[in-house]
C-alpha cells in the first residue's frame, strides 16, 4: 500500500505547496481536481489480489483520490489528459483502433463514475474533447512509412546508430562541405 499512498499524497502534498507559494485559488483547484475521485485501479486490484480469499476487505477508499471532483470544463479537460497521457505512455497503443479503445474506455469510465458530472461539460464537449484526444494521439503514435533513403536523413539528423554511419555504408549522404556545396556565399562571391 505504501506506492499506492505516495501516488495518492501528490495531491495533498501540491496543494500543500500551492498554498506555502501562495499560487491563486484557480491553479490549486487544478490540483485538487485532476484525479477527481478516481480509484487508483492497478494498486487496488494488486491489493485485492494479494489479499487472496479476504479480498472483499480491501478497502476501495485507501486507493481512491481525495477529489473533489472537477467543478469547471477546464479541470475536466485535464482530468481526462491526464489519464489519457498517462495511460498512452505505458501502453504504446500502437494501431488506431488500439487508440480509439484506450480513450473511449478511459473516458467512459469518467462518465460512469459521475467524474465529470459537477463540471460543467456537456456530452457534446466530452465528445469533441474525446475525438481531440483520438485525433491527437493517432498522429502521436501512427506507424510510420519506411521510404527508401530515410536511413541516410537520420543519420544526418543522429537518429540512427553510430554503427550505421560508417564509411562502408556508401548509400549514406555526407552533409554538404564547402568542396560539394551547389551554393556558398563564398563561392558565389569569387565568381561573380
Amino acid at each position: 500500500f505504501t506506492s499506492a499512498r505516495i501516488i495518492l499524497s501528490h495531491v495533498t502534498d501540491g496543494l500543500e505547496l500551492a498554498r506555502r507559494y501562495k499560487l491563486p485559488d484557480q491553479i490549486r483547484a487544478f490540483i485538487a481536481e485532476h484525479h477527481g475521485t478516481r480509484i487508483v485501479k492497478s494498486f487496488y486490484f494488486k491489493a485485492r489480489e494479494e489479499a487472496g480469499e479476504d479480498a472483499d476487505d480491501v478497502n476501495e477508499e485507501q486507493f481512491r483520490y481525495p477529489g473533489p471532483r472537477p467543478r469547471t470544463p477546464e479541470t475536466g479537460v485535464v482530468l481526462m489528459a491526464d489519464a489519457i497521457e498517462s495511460a498512452s505512455r505505458a501502453l504504446q497503443p500502437d494501431t488506431p483502433k488500439a487508440i480509439e479503445k484506450l480513450v473511449n474506455s478511459l473516458i467512459d469510465d469518467d462518465i460512469t463514475e459521475g467524474q465529470l458530472d459537477e463540471s460543467g461539460l456537456t456530452m457534446g464537449d466530452i465528445q469533441k474533447v474525446r475525438a481531440s484526444f483520438i485525433k491527437t494521439l493517432k498522429g502521436r503514435f501512427h506507424v510510420r512509412v519506411k521510404y527508401p533513403g530515410n536511413e541516410a536523413l537520420m543519420v544526418q539528423s543522429n537518429q540512427l546508430p553510430a554503427a550505421a554511419n560508417t564509411a562502408e555504408n556508401s548509400s549514406v549522404i555526407q552533409p554538404a562541405t564547402q568542396e560539394t556545396a551547389v551554393f556558398s556565399p563564398s563561392t558565389e562571391e569569387s565568381s561573380g
